[in-house]
């Protein structure tokens, strides 16, 4: 009875010490928890509704900006730049919920770390005012020293966070070249070299009913509208990679080669134009200078990215001379060489004569012959360029169409040479085009014609 005894208070004092070692356990686990959530809620530097901010200041020896949500983030009082929205935003929602990653333990004076002359960052949200101080990077670039405005503390926040206040003048600009939305622009125009009319590669304009004509390096209303709004879709977000100048003098365009010019474009809105030039290569050559004139800022563009440069003229038109759905014309004349055609057409009756001589429509291969000889004339492509041309000579092919509504529009094609692999001059209602024609054009004309002579007789 006395073993037992003895068993069960050893067992008791097993237990009792057990239980000692968990309650101690615990506490020191509950100690352990709340020291790192008092130590966490330390590391947060600030935590505020990002989406209630209603104003951003931002001070350092680059200036003072104070940036204002009006439907959209603007510089207030100012048009010194387009201001870089997407900046704006990431320090805000950056700086809503920041958090360091430990405090300084040093007591060497803050200015040690870029405090003397920080940035300060200021944002509104609430009502409540936010300001932060952003010192130095680290010798290891690994983080950045920052200090809230009425704390002593100096907190270490990863680069890869905070970099985002790393802010200059540049920083705050907005990287886009022409920072429009699609559906406001209305003119755009593209030069090849400076801006003179023979460089001009296209000046389009936007016409009261919203579709585009071109008028210039001649006027034409057959542009393709789709490919127009691909093309402004692609130029709105053309981006300069950095910035190296500002307030640019025309006396100082060598210096970027902006005196000579690879290209000029221009784009406008009703309220708002933008002229950009661009220049010399950098050392590097995939890359070039470019001047944003109306504010005389100066960037740098990766080549391979600019979409703008890579559009030419026949990517702005209707690449067909001229092209009438045959619904719509009632006649043709079409001078040829040695031949004359007189085409007369009733579409809606399917019924063709050429040279007073009805097409069977009954006949499948007849009316294709004739078919082939309208799409012949109806579907010729502009080949090339040839704006400073001053077509004299005399027109190899000559066609005239009569619409239903009594409209007459009239192509020629003038040699260019007497070679004819030089092509031939279009000319449209008495107007030089600009644009040449390959002999492939016209030497399907003739044949077209010689197929259908076979079906007249």
């Amino acid at each position: 009875m006395k073993r037992i005894k003895i068993a069960i208070i050893a067992m008791a004092a097993v237990l009792i010490a057990a239980l000692g070692i968990y309650f101690a356990a615990t506490l020191y686990n509950n100690n352990k928890i709340r020291k790192a959530e008092e130590e966490a809620e330390r590391l947060v530097m600030f935590s505020f509704n990002a989406d209630e901010t209603d104003s951003l200041e931002i001070n350092g020896e680059f200036g003072d900006y104070r940036i204002i949500y009006n439907n959209g983030w603007v510089l207030e009082d100012s048009d010194e730049f387009e201001l870089n929205t997407s900046a704006v935003a990431a320090m805000i929602v950056t700086m809503s919920d920041l958090k360091a990653e430990k405090i300084l333990d040093s007591d060497e004076a803050p200015e040690k770390f870029g405090f003397d002359d920080p940035i300060r960052i200021t944002i509104s949200s609430e009502g409540n005012e936010h300001t932060l101080l952003v010192g130095n990077n680290t010798a290891t670039h690994e983080y950045i020293y920052m200090m809230k405005e009425n704390d002593s503390n100096v907190y270490l926040v990863p680069r890869t966070t905070g970099m985002v206040f790393l802010m200059d003048k540049f920083s705050l600009m907005s990287t886009y070249i022409a920072d429009f939305t699609s559906s406001e622009v209305n003119a755009f125009c593209l030069w090849s070299g400076a801006e003179k009319d023979e460089n001009i590669l296209f000046r389009m304009s936007a016409k009261d009913d919203g579709s585009w004509q071109m008028t210039a390096p001649y006027e034409d209303d057959s542009v393709y509208n789709t490919d127009i709004d691909t093309f402004i879709n692609d130029v709105i977000r053309d981006q300069v990679s950095y910035f190296v100048d500002e307030n640019l003098q025309e006396s100082d365009y060598s210096k970027y080669g902006f005196d000579n010019p690879v290209n000029v474009f221009e784009i406008s809105s009703a309220n708002k134009h933008v002229k950009v030039v661009f220049g010399n290569d950098t050392e590097n050559g995939s890359s070039m200078y470019v001047l944003l004139s109306d504010t005389g800022q100066v960037g740098v563009v990766e080549k391979e990215n600019i979409s703008l440069l890579r559009y030419s003229t026949f990517d702005m038109i209707n690449p067909e001379i001229y092209s009438e759905s045959i619904s719509n014309v009632t006649s043709v004349e079409v001078t040829m060489p040695e031949n004359k055609a007189s085409l007369e057409i009733e579409a809606s009756n399917k019924k063709y004569k050429c040279n007073n001589t009805e097409i069977d429509s009954a006949d499948e291969k007849a009316v294709s012959a004739f078919t082939d000889f309208y799409n012949s004339f109806n579907n010729a492509y502009l080949s090339s360029t040839e704006k400073n041309a001053e077509p004299d000579g005399k027109a190899v092919v000559t066609i005239e169409y009569t619409l239903i509504n009594n409209i007459v529009s009239i192509i020629e094609y003038v040699p260019v040479s007497q070679n004819a692999e030089d092509g031939y001059y279009a000319i449209k209602n008495d107007k030089y085009t600009g644009y040449t024609v390959s002999r492939d054009v016209i030497e399907n004309i003739i044949s077209s014609y010689e197929k259908l002579e076979g079906y007249l007789k």
